[in-house]
């Protein structure tokens, strides 16, 4: 039951990071 919960909150943060972590790298490639 647990680790059902941890591995969907963890599917869903590499979800959620991908963007982020794209975003991240424009701001960096700005700087």
């Amino acid at each position: 039951m647990v680790s059902k919960i941890i591995r969907s909150a963890y599917l869903g943060s590499k979800e959620f990071m991908k963007p982020l972590k794209d975003e991240l790298d424009e701001i960096i490639d700005i700087h």
